[in-house]
């Protein structure tokens, strides 16, 4: 089951200035839904929300994908992006959106490796959203949850990741007492990079052995 957050997808409302805690409010609405706790699939921020909803609940696992770390590693990654990238880091702030990442003409190689066509990297893009920079400015670089009541917890880091280089995410792998995985290759949006029905299978064989 995918899930649309408010402001995203088929979901109505506005993401301008959604918190962590209203995302967090969007999967739980779901999840009680069904009888049995499912597997915690996130990527990214998905990874931030799943990781709370993780720590006040049993669930048989959760898989974070590229995920955001955690305050003490994002906030050193959060300054270095912005020093990079000021124009970018700045048209954000005075929106209050996180948008301009995403229509930037280096934004292909921003989310996607190298080896992803550029013509393929604009077609996603274009169906990408933004997001609410007051998420990122109060929420993620304040967020120190680390507990996580989860069976099992796999990290799967994005070889060639822009944001979130291999030490990162195997620091937040060891501070989450998470398995590690590496796709290699691919960029941060793993899931529309290439060989990702490669990276697909390798996730459900993790899945299957934990049964």
């Amino acid at each position: 089951m995918a899930v649309d957050l408010r402001g995203h997808g088929y979901k109505t409302g506005s993401y301008n200035k959604a918190r962590l805690k209203n995302y967090i409010a969007d999967v739980e609405t779901i999840i009680n839904e069904y009888e049995t706790k499912p597997i915690l699939v996130g990527h990214s921020l998905g990874c931030s929300i799943i990781r709370h909803i993780a720590a006040k609940d049993t669930y048989p696992a959760t898989i974070l994908i590229a995920p955001i770390p955690p305050a003490a590693i994002f906030r050193k990654i959060f300054i270095k992006l912005i020093l990079k990238h000021p124009v970018l880091s700045l048209k954000s702030f005075l929106t209050l959106n996180m948008r301009p990442w995403i229509t930037s003409r280096i934004s292909p190689r921003l989310f996607f490796s190298a080896i992803l066509s550029r013509e393929r990297a604009h077609k996603y893009l274009q169906q990408m959203q933004g997001e609410s920079f007051n998420l990122f400015l109060y929420d993620l670089l304040r967020d120190k949850t680390l507990t996580s009541r989860a069976a099992a917890t796999l990290v799967v880091a994005a070889e060639v990741d822009s944001f979130f280089n291999l030490k990162a995410q195997k620091r937040t792998a060891q501070l989450l007492e998470a398995d590690f995985m590496t796709a290699a290759q691919v960029g941060h949006d793993v899931m529309l990079d290439v060989d990702n029905t490669r990276i697909a299978s390798e996730i459900q064989a993790w899945i299957k052995q934990l049964r």
